[in-house]
């Protein structure tokens, strides 16, 4: 900060120096009003400029396409919005988030370079985590992100909040039936915005998600569908079988669709008595000492050509492969 100091850096410019007019009260031993007076000089001056091309020059513009007197300008713009504190930084943000976008947008599309410059970039270092902390809340409060998303280096154990969009996949609704129940349980407004911008609280609208797309128990799809718990876990574990959502932990759920999907899917093989020279996954799962996700990965992958449903009965329990084929399949593999 030594040029700042001298004023070796002092330019004729039409506006701008609100940043240099704050370091230099530091440098002199004061403490001059407002939030920015938290952010160390060095951290504080790189906000300035992220903060104020974005504003200027738009949020995906670079510094580097900026000119000086520009940049001047710009860094007194994002100053005022750093020393205004959280409140005027978080409205900045939804101001970002708002924006016109795409449906499949994420955060960093939304944010531009400000996200990325705080999540991989300079701003990713610890002078900078009071802003960061504001864009991270900021996105867990407004975000329908699932399990295992992130904002930024935070990741989702749990889902906070849905969308009309997120919710109506998840669920398998229609979107404009899946407003009007929202509306009618109260959980959302009438609003003319479009679905992937009408966010509410996940758990609030939980029960009348469930209700609404008919979720099935884990103990009611492991009978319908011909698996023991084990072999469920293990379909569930290898993200062969998807859960719904709703339910704990220990008592997973599903959509209808899915239930219905996997036994449309075993229905649609040729029916077959049980030979002797056929076998079920669960049987082919204990001769090879693999798992049953294993033996139907091959038959989702279509390795196992010889696959087949059993006459009169529906489920996984009700699939049929060629012993022979699967014997040599995996000697020789």
């Amino acid at each position: 900060m030594f040029e700042i100091a001298e004023g070796e850096l002092d330019q004729a410019i039409d506006e701008g120096g609100m940043y240099e007019e704050h370091a230099a009260l530091r440098l002199a031993g004061e403490m001059p009003e407002g939030w920015a007076r938290h952010f160390p000089l060095g951290a504080l001056g790189a906000i300035c400029e992220i903060l104020g091309v974005s504003q200027t020059h738009g949020k995906a513009a670079s510094l580097r396409e900026v000119s000086t007197a520009d940049l001047a300008k710009a860094m007194s713009k994002g100053f005022r919005l750093i020393n205004a504190g959280p409140t005027k930084i978080t409205a900045y943000f939804e101001h970002l988030r708002c924006a016109s976008g795409k449906p499949q947008d994420r955060p960093q599309a939304r944010y531009g370079r400000i996200y990325d410059w705080l999540k991989r970039g300079a701003g990713h270092g610890p002078d900078f985590e009071p802003l960061r902390n504001i864009l991270r809340q900021h996105i867990l409060n407004t975000w329908p992100l699932g399990v295992g998303e992130q904002a930024l280096d935070y990741t989702l154990e749990d889902r906070r909040l849905h969308s009309i969009r997120t919710a109506s996949k998840k669920h398998n609704l229609h979107p404009k039936r899946l407003r009007r129940i929202l509306m009618d349980a109260q959980i959302i407004p009438e609003t003319d915005l479009p679905d992937f911008e009408v966010v509410f609280d996940a758990d609030t609208a939980k029960d009348v998600l469930e209700q609404a797309s008919g979720s099935v128990a884990f103990s009611e799809a492991q009978k319908r569908l011909g698996l023991t718990r084990s072999q469920l876990d293990t379909l569930i574990k290898a993200e062969i079988l998807e859960p719904g959502e709703g339910g704990d932990q220990a008592r997973t759920r599903f959509t209808e669709a899915t239930v219905q999907y996997w036994l449309d899917y075993v229905a649609s093989f040729p029916l077959s008595e049980r030979w002797e020279t056929l076998t079920g996954i669960g049987g082919a799962a204990r001769k090879h000492g693999i798992s049953t996700s294993a033996v139907m990965e091959l038959i989702l992958n279509g390795t196992l050509k010889k696959v087949y449903c059993t006459k009169g009965a529906s489920g996984f329990s009700a699939i049929l492969i060629d012993k022979l084929e699967i014997n040599a399949l995996l000697k020789a593999g």
